[in-house]
């Protein structure tokens, strides 16, 4: 009966959502994935599929199975995840149940079976569940939340049943739920140490060899998934981290400030779930410490403050402490450093399941049972209602656009999605100022990049002031693009004087973009990628004709493509300009000596180094060109101070050595210039 109560008060609540399309991730994760697409039920697909999603197998061979079977039809996709939401609650409510008899709780069969079908009651009409059960990309989080309920249901049945074959049993089962669960999504990570504090608050009863039994078991545990994260990271921590968290707009410390913050958040959601405090892209600000901003210290307080209570109450306040260490310890690992998004209300998925223990105890604790089932249903039947309003927003694309947009009107992603739709769904009038307002979040993101751009380049980080400077030319690219999109809008609005104005005003800013990363064009030179390096040159130059940067970077692509020619014609121009000369000469010495003029090489060259000492010894770019095309053919620069009978002699200033560094005016100086540059170069190099 409770099962069938649970899958009619679901399917209700969640009707609402059911009709409609893919939305947002859905539609490049799950209706165009060419990886579902190719899906067969076969072991060789099924591997096939596991090394495409190393991150979340299990649940994308899920996906894959629902794409067999109904091909890409939203409709079969999203009643997939409401009966796997429905099946979860139904399967709590078995493990609560049995929880609260055990004797950690202690409580008769008739309380525990009222206290635990509220508490999966309140889990199955939650508001905030919407975001993981109606957004179907995010069965990875309700997925491996129901395998955990029913790894912990067989180990319970496991721990209570007399030995034999049936223990055996439902300890394999128990075991293999485990690895599949574990196996599944990050958060899952703290699985072992939450089994190990089950066990020991209710099985265990909390008996003194029990307790230290556990502890020991969890430092174990503990250090054990230490190393297995630092082999994931190749024992390099911050690299792993910093290198992911460059397609993010935080650092990794921004992001683990932030989280005390977003962690009650999202309690806060839990706690009053109305569905206009819900969203589907929150933007929280971020914390640069841990007082900034200074009301950052509450929220670490009270998070402090309740896992305290928690550890000095468990023997007295068995279920609560448990509840509440269970919330926490299930949000720690997804709230420390890794590359995720700072707050999303899927995240309180696995959390909820105790916490919603915690809500139906409480009330059963303190009220006569009667009222407290009173309250509950009164409570469900707000929360079914709200769970079927938000819905609404679940079922229709536009309403969500509209909806992420309105709620975060800073953050460029949904302002963007709904600027976007209004044009192309012809509502020009509202399309002009959210266009507006996009070219502005696109230059503060874009200056952003660029500071961090900046940042690496100084700190020698090459790879990761390429990723930002990428970013940078992207976001230029999507201001044109969105631009573009106003500027039409504007026309058909007949604001044809303002269009004018706008027009210029792109072009200018367009310009001042472009020339902040004109960077990016020898970071890619220095790494080999010349197509890419010569596209951002052309770019720039489109903007700035008398960039000389620019033209010695293109130069440098055409000496690597081999078109001669064009490079002597971008070195002399640079030349011309008096700038950049170390490049220049550096240039066209190695344009002659690839036409085998060795006496010219070898005076352009001789210039090139000279150079080098005249010009800012702060300046690492000529130094990445040197090592570039140092290290892409030394032998032929070796060959051109060689001793030989048919080679002029060495200019002025060489020895007859096989390397270019070797020059004897002030040599001690040179070397002193390019040797920590080279070393730069020599760990870059490895990437």
């Amino acid at each position: 009966m409770a099962f069938l109560f649970f899958a009619a008060v679901g399917l209700l609540c969640y009707s609402s959502a059911l009709p409609g399309p893919f939305v947002q991730a859905d539609l490049p994760m799950v209706a165009s994935n060419p990886n579902l697409k190719a899906f067969t039920p076969s072991l060789h697909s099924v591997i096939q599929l596991i090394e495409a999603n190393s991150t979340h197998p299990f649940s994308e061979l899920s996906l894959a199975l629902s794409y067999y079977v109904h091909g890409p039809n939203p409709f079969w996709f999203r009643l997939t995840n409401v009966g796997i939401h429905i099946f979860t609650a139904y399967f709590l409510f078995l493990l609560l149940r049995t929880t609260l008899q055990l004797p950690g709780a202690g409580l008769d069969a008739r309380k525990a079976a009222l206290i635990a079908f509220f508490a999966a009651l309140i889990f199955l009409v939650q508001p905030v569940q919407t975001q993981a059960v109606s957004y179907i990309v995010k069965r990875k989080c309700i997925l491996p939340a129901l395998t955990c309920v029913l790894c912990m249901l067989f180990y319970v049945k496991a721990r209570l049943a007399a030995s034999g074959g049936k223990k055996v049993a439902l300890y394999a089962i128990a075991g293999v739920l485990f690895v599949f669960t574990v196996g599944s999504r990050e958060n899952m990570a703290a699985l072992p140490f939450l089994a190990v504090l089950y066990d020991c608050f209710f099985i265990q009863n909390m008996s003194r060899k029990s307790l230290i039994g556990s502890l020991a078991l969890i430092a174990g545990m503990a250090l054990l998934g230490v190393f297995a994260a630092l082999a994931v990271m190749d024992f390099a921590p911050m690299d792993w981290l910093t290198e992911r968290f460059v397609v993010l707009d935080f650092t990794p410390a921004q992001r683990l400030f932030t989280q005390p913050r977003a962690v009650l958040t999202l309690l806060s959601l839990f706690i009053f779930p109305h569905p206009s405090r819900l969203n589907a892209d929150h933007d929280i600000p971020l914390s640069n410490s841990l007082l900034d901003p200074p009301s950052a210290l509450f929220f670490e307080a009270v998070i402090a403050l309740c896992i305290a209570w928690a550890v000095l109450n468990a023997k007295k306040h068995r279920v609560a402490a448990f509840c509440v260490l269970w919330l926490f310890g299930s949000l720690a690992v997804e709230s420390s450093v890794l590359p995720l998004h700072l707050m999303t209300e899927h995240r309180l998925y696995l959390p909820s399941l105790f916490a919603c223990l915690l809500v139906s105890y409480l009330f059963f604790s303190r009220l006569r049972p009667k009222h407290a089932a009173v309250l509950l249903c009164c409570i469900a039947a707000v929360f079914s209602f709200w769970t079927w309003q938000r819905n609404h927003v679940w079922g229709n694309a536009m309403a969500l656009r509209e909806d992420c947009a309105v709620k975060s009107p800073n953050l460029l992603r949904p302002v963007r999605h709904w600027a976007e739709t209004l044009f192309y769904s012809q509502r020009y009038a509202e399309a002009v100022p959210a266009l507006d307002k996009i070219l502005t979040l696109y230059e503060d993101f874009h200056g952003k990049r660029i500071a961090r751009a900046e940042s690496s380049r100084t700190k020698g980080n090459l790879y990761h002031a390429m990723r930002h400077y990428e970013m940078a030319r992207f976001a230029e690219k999507m201001y044109a693009e969105d631009g573009a999109n106003l500027i039409a809008a504007m026309k058909k609005m007949g604001m044809e004087e303002q269009a004018r104005q706008k027009t210029e005003e792109i072009a200018r800013a367009r310009g001042e973009m472009a020339a902040k990363y004109k960077n990016l064009g020898g970071l890619l030179i220095a790494r080999g990628m010349a197509s890419q390096a010569g596209a951002v040159c052309e770019e720039v130059l489109q903007y700035d004709p008398n960039d000389m940067e620019s033209m010695a970077t293109l130069g440098e692509v055409c000496v690597f493509q081999g078109a001669l020619g064009r490079a002597e014609k971008y070195f002399l121009q640079v030349l011309q300009s008096k700038a950049h000369a170390a490049r220049a000469n550096l240039g066209l010495g190695m344009v002659y000596l690839e036409r085998g003029d060795k006496m010219k090489s070898a005076r352009r060259l001789s210039a090139a180094l000279k150079a080098f000492q005249q010009e800012n010894a702060n300046e690492a770019a000529p130094v990445w060109r040197l090592y570039f095309i140092k290290s892409r053919d030394s032998k032929k620069l070796g060959l051109l101070f060689s001793q030989s009978k048919d080679s002029p002699d060495p200019p002025s200033g060489y020895e007859t050595d096989e390397y270019l560094g070797s020059y004897k005016g002030d040599r001690k100086q040179l070397a002193a210039f390019l040797k920590p540059y080279e070393y730069t170069f020599g760990l870059d190099g490895n990437r």
